[in-house]
């Protein structure tokens, strides 16, 4: 009876092991766990639908799904190594052609409205009456702004950049009365997620009107 029992407990564990490549072949963890799609050998899926880890069975791919996920993206981390996808770079541009009065006052700013933004691929723009652009990636951004412009004097006329209130740069130039003026200023700067850009523009006497004006940059690493 010893040997038999021996022998039947022998039979039973190899009968469990040669079964389990089968039945565990896949492996699946979530809130539904009896469900694996056929063509993966791992999922791990969250309560949240459609965010998942897998590896296919045939070609091992890895997919990874948590919403942010695009084509042409790439994975990175946070400090605290979570993980998301994201854009390696991306761009962005805000656009007016309608005309906006600026009153004049030296040393007085006045934001730069836009109506458009024909490319905003971190969804960072903001338009009408409280312009700007908001970093939604951080990294490094060059920021170009043009405004083309008549004034109704001779005078100072300045554009700026402003970021998260303060000014970083700010080109000038002498407006002729009554004829066709342009400013364009660009800048290189370091950004983190919140910070924002705003255009302004100035003149110190006689008023402008702004014809068309363009905010635009690219993240580059």
């Amino acid at each position: 009876m010893k040997k038999l029992s021996k022998t039947l407990i022998a039979g039973t564990f190899a009968a469990m092991l040669f079964s389990s490549a089968t039945l565990f072949a896949q492996v699946k963890i979530g809130t539904n766990p009896t469900t694996i799609e056929a063509t993966s050998n791992l999922e791990v899926e969250a309560s949240t639908p459609n965010r998942q880890v897998k590896v296919d069975k045939t070609t091992g791919q890895l997919t990874i799904k948590d919403g942010t996920e695009g084509t042409g993206k790439v994975l990175i981390s946070d400090a605290n190594g979570g993980a998301a996808w994201t854009l390696l770079t991306s761009a962005f541009r805000m656009t007016s052609i309608t005309d906006q009065g600026i009153t004049s006052g030296t040393g007085v700013y006045y934001l730069v409205t836009f109506t458009a933004a024909p490319l905003d691929q971190d969804a960072g723009c903001t338009t009408g009456a409280s312009s700007r652009y908001t970093v939604k990636q951080a990294g490094t951004y060059t920021v170009l702004g043009s405004i083309n412009f008549y004034t109704f004097a001779n005078t100072g006329a300045s554009l700026r950049i402003f970021k998260n209130g303060s000014f970083l740069k700010n080109v000038g130039i002498t407006a002729k009365s009554m004829e066709a003026n342009a400013i364009e200023i660009s800048l290189v700067d370091s950004a983190v997620v919140g910070d924002y850009y705003e255009l302004k523009a100035n003149n110190n006497t006689g008023g402008m009107i702004i014809q068309s004006a363009d905010l635009n940059g690219t993240r580059i690493k």
